[in-house]
């Protein structure tokens, strides 16, 4: 029986569609395991995949080649598939995954150009590329809906009021806020990593305008709506959810509901009219659920996002002011309003997104069956050495030099101790340094979603 593991990125974002591809791979007699990412060390080495599934095209070059020379198969299914940024650019990966899929021809054309002119012994062959639609689309499918609760059942966990509309918020402002420190890291990552690296300043200075928009939308719905509507927040994973909770406090705000971690698809179950920061994924994922979205647009979004994504929803706020007059046209005509939001959204999915069919999971598990049951060569002993030295020797010797620059008692301890270098404190807390909450899936924690997987027919 072979063996395939998944690396997950973010737990509430990612885990339910890469266990639903996983789920189909067991029932096509394969053996699965997920975990997250950089937390993959041991479970690769009891488990010996003979496959890893990884978010993105990149991950630590040394464990990448020594992947490789033990002649894993390598698959990337990309959680960041759709081109949003101004800038059309990719990730570029020092080692060439197996096979890569796509979520439309957009990312596919570029980055074939790239394999094709890049592949050497270090690289390895040009990946088989496929363009196989997003696997997270199922989720917002009715097909899947019976694996949700019910609406009702979801208000009652969340302790939200039965008796009003709900205004759900999904923000993306991770990057509001940050040490100009930690912006120039940022910058020099995309710089060193993607093909044509976007402006993360703009894109930050972006988001600030975006939050505060955000922060007076909030208040006033508040003030003016607390009869009428009540207010679901959910905070991107990426961002730091103290501010939120501090907001909320300091403001003594009643009429809102904090949403830590859970998936979007909860959030939008109960959502009324849906609100988000310019092309957030939530925008069209809403309108797929017939859900009007208003999506908040800052002075500098056309600078920054994709016009394509900046067309797609009905509705642009660009000063918080106008909230009100915009409520009004929605629930005015609130069926036209959730026709026409359904009708923009599938042929936008069609398009950039693939197919909206709930088949997304169950395709990419159909290809990688037929990826895993043929036999692939294995690489010869020259091109072994050539990744060992370069990717693994060569980090071997800088480890070293570094070694005595970065010495410290505390983590020799912690070794000796067998304690692991991160904060204990943070990971037991849910939280981790950069106050994002629960991030990271926990061993075991895809059983929760398998469960649920049990009711639907192939």
């Amino acid at each position: 029986m072979k063996k395939i593991l998944f690396i997950v990125d973010h737990k509430h974002r990612d885990l339910s569609s890469n266990a639903l591809i996983g789920y189909f791979l067991n029932r096509f007699g394969f053996q699965v395991k997920f975990c997250a990412v950089w937390r993959e060390e041991h479970i690769v080495k009891d488990f010996k995949p003979d496959c890893i599934v990884l978010p993105k095209p990149i991950y630590h070059d040394h464990v990448f080649a020594k992947w490789r020379i033990n002649n894993i198969k390598i698959l990337v299914l990309d959680v960041e598939g759709n081109l949003q940024s101004k800038e059309k650019g990719f990730l570029i990966p020092k080692i060439f995954p197996d096979v890569y899929f796509y979520w439309n021809d957009k990312i596919f054309d570029l980055q074939k150009k790239f394999f094709e002119e890049k592949s050497n012994i270090f690289t390895g062959n040009v990946p088989q590329m496929i363009t196989l639609g997003c696997p997270r689309l199922d989720f917002h499918h009715s097909r899947l809906r019976d694996i949700f609760e019910t609406k009702e059942k979801i208000k009652e966990n969340f302790k939200i009021p039965l008796n009003k509309k709900i205004i759900t918020i999904a923000t993306a402002s991770g990057s509001a806020g940050q040490k100009m420190e930690d912006k120039k890291i940022i910058q020099e990552n995309l710089n060193r990593r993607n093909s044509a690296p976007p402006n993360y300043f703009l894109e930050s200075k972006n988001y600030e305008d975006l939050r505060e928009k955000t922060l007076e939308i909030i208040l006033k719905l508040n003030k003016n709506y607390k009869n009428t509507y009540h207010v679901v927040l959910k905070p991107h994973p990426n961002e730091a959810i103290q501010f939120w909770e501090k907001f909320i406090l300091d403001n003594k705000i009643k009429n809102i509901t904090l949403i830590k971690g859970d998936s979007i698809n909860n959030l939008l179950y109960i959502s009324d009219v849906h609100i988000s920061h310019n092309v957030c994924t939530s925008t069209f994922e809403s309108m797929l659920h017939k859900i009007p979205s208003i999506e908040i647009h800052g002075p500098l979004s056309k600078t920054t996002c994709s016009e394509i994504d900046l067309k797609l929803p009905l509705f642009t706020l660009n000063k918080s002011n106008e909230i009100d007059k915009i409520l009004q046209l929605i629930f005015e005509d609130y069926l036209s309003s959730s026709k026409e939001s359904f009708k923009k959204a599938n042929n936008f999915c069609k398009k950039y997104y693939g197919d909206f069919d709930g088949n997304r999971c169950l395709d990419h598990a159909r290809f990688i069956e037929s990826f895993m049951r043929k036999k692939h060569l294995n690489l010869n002993i020259f091109k072994k050495a050539a990744i060992f030295y370069k990717f693994i020797f060569l980090k071997w010797l800088i480890d070293f030099k570094n070694k005595f620059k970065n010495f410290s008692i505390k983590k020799l301890i912690n070794k000796l101790k067998g304690i692991p270098n991160y904060d204990i404190d943070s990971v037991s807390n849910k939280i981790d340094g950069r106050g994002r909450f629960d991030k990271l899936m926990s061993e075991g924690e895809e059983k929760i979603w398998l469960q649920k997987f049990s009711k639907i027919k192939l």
